[in-house]
């Protein structure tokens, strides 16, 4: 529900008062960018620090992700394939494009440029109410 990479969380700055996560690795697009928490994920953000205080994306990997992956079942995908946390990155896109997120919006909140077309790189801007708007789209 954020299309973070993992690694990101490691340096995140949670803002719960105005509702964003803002952080991000890898590219300059993804570098520092704010995506509103969604309201299905707010609980477990508000509680993030607590419950991860020195948290690694290495370590979260092999001590919560894969085992809870395990206890579910899910530990691969229906074609034999492991899952991994990056999984989370292609659900979301997923979910964009299933709830209809406009194409600008999906490409802020997932940090990916948007490449050589000129109108959105130079011309497309988001607020942050409106990225709001977009990613609450998302049904739990």
């Amino acid at each position: 529900y954020s299309g973070f990479r993992i690694a990101a969380f490691e340096t995140m700055e949670i803002n719960l008062e105005q509702g964003f996560l803002k952080g991000g690795v890898k590219t300059a697009s993804g570098k520092g960018r704010i995506v509103p928490i969604h309201p299905a994920i707010f609980p477990f953000v508000a509680n993030f620090r607590q419950s991860f205080p020195n948290y690694r994306a290495r370590t979260f990997r092999s001590n919560f992700f894969y085992p809870a992956l395990k206890r579910l079942g899910l530990e691969t995908s229906s074609g034999g394939k492991k899952h991994t946390p990056h999984d989370c990155r292609h659900t979301f896109s997923w979910l964009c494009d299933k709830y209809s997120i406009d194409e600008l919006s999906k490409h802020l909140l997932m940090g990916h440029s948007p490449g050589k077309d000129i109108e959105k790189s130079v011309y497309g801007h988001r607020t942050f109410e409106e990225l709001c708007t977009e990613i609450n789209q998302i049904q739990i």
